[in-house]
């Protein structure tokens, strides 16, 4: 399978490529044999020129469509490494998350109703690490899923692009033989025609691709939205105040109670 960089190389090269055809087309029709070939007739030449000037503007639409393709290029890249740097702050997450767990157990070395609220202090941080991890972890697959989206467009117009610039480029060198001048031509306009429409399908279809991207959107909105740990967006404080003085356990109900 193609890497990212691989399909946009392709299709940049493709794109470059059918940049160029304006140049091949005023050569084709410029060509030495066509030339000699309307010199004494001047009703193919008009016919030639009018020919021309229906493949250079035709051309100039389908070159729109590739260039409205280019525009965002580099979305696919963006997203893939903000995808990275999500899947480096979940590593984060889970170095400090092991952290807290090793670090704060008080198991068997405190009891009472203090200990009971630590305990629940404690779980709430650990619920919003877990919280705090998958968020971390939605993020990272729906940018990756973005990022192939739009790899697979660039592939289908890398695609496109190739299939139409063979038979073109034979249409154009029939023009430039001059002999085969006017069926090249017709040949010429006939691939055009053909070629716009599919590049006008290829983006109806990428609306489907759209309407994808927004579901991700929608699901790194909602990731976001007070995840399960992380009530109202915050992360939950780590101290409370509903406790008094600690005192060794001698029965006076203090809230803190140490083992003797």
């Amino acid at each position: 399978m193609q890497s990212i960089q691989d399909v946009i190389d392709e299709f940049t090269r493709r794109q470059e490529e059918a940049l160029g055809q304006q140049d091949k087309v005023r050569d084709a029709f410029d060509s030495v044999a066509l030339r000699a070939l309307t010199a004494s007739d001047p009703a193919l030449r008009h016919a030639m020129n009018a020919a021309e000037t229906m493949i250079q503007q035709k051309l100039d639409v389908l070159l729109e469509k590739i260039q409205e393709a280019a525009e965002g290029i580099l979305a696919p890249f963006y997203f893939i490494d903000r995808a990275a740097d999500w899947q480096d702050v979940g590593g984060r997450v889970r170095a400090a998350r092991n952290e807290v767990l090793d670090g704060t157990g008080l198991e068997g070395h405190w009891e009472g109703v203090a200990a009971d609220k630590y305990s629940a202090a404690k779980g709430k941080q650990d619920r919003a690490f877990g919280a705090a991890d998958k968020l971390c972890d939605d993020m990272h697959a729906n940018l990756l899923a973005l990022s192939d989206t739009g790899q697979t467009f660039y592939f289908k117009c890398a695609n496109l692009i190739a299939g139409w610039l063979a038979p073109f480029g034979a249409a154009l060198v029939d023009i430039s033989t001059g002999v085969l001048a006017p069926w090249g031509a017709a040949d010429a306009i006939k691939q055009i025609v053909l070629a716009v429409p599919l590049f006008t399908e290829l983006f109806t279809a990428t609306a489907l691709v759209i309407t994808k991207q927004l579901v991700f959107a929608n699901e790194i909105e909602n990731s976001i939205d007070s995840p399960v740990g992380l009530k109202g967006n915050r992360w939950p404080k780590a101290t409370t105040s509903q406790y008094a003085d600690a005192s060794v356990k001698d029965g006076d109900e203090s809230d803190w109670a140490v083992p003797a």
